[in-house]
């Protein structure tokens, strides 16, 4: 077998971000693919799953929005809808550009 042209495969880990209300910008590692988004402790999380050792970064903004709000993004992209554990707020995810 040769494995001279062979590359090791990638490792993948799971990075968790913060997520604030309205518009949250994040420097996430290249290629990262956004797994979930629910709240921890209160607070807004995202998980993201990423290349384990990528140096390279990008910028990528997020939008959370309580239902009835106005969104003014003209493409945003949902990702979650998450509820606060009273099960009185409900925040809506995008992704925006």
């Amino acid at each position: 077998m040769n494995t001279k042209n062979q590359t090791a495969p990638v490792r993948k880990i799971v990075f968790k971000y913060e997520l604030s209300g309205g518009v949250t910008e994040l420097v996430l590692p290249a290629y990262a693919r956004i797994l979930s988004v629910q709240f921890q402790h209160g607070r807004i999380q995202l998980w993201a799953l990423v290349n384990h050792g990528e140096t390279g970064t990008e910028r990528r903004r997020f939008l959370v929005a309580g239902t009835g709000h106005p969104i003014e993004e003209p493409d945003p992209v949902h990702i979650s809808t998450i509820q606060t554990s009273d099960e009185n707020y409900v925040w809506h995810v995008f992704e925006i550009d």
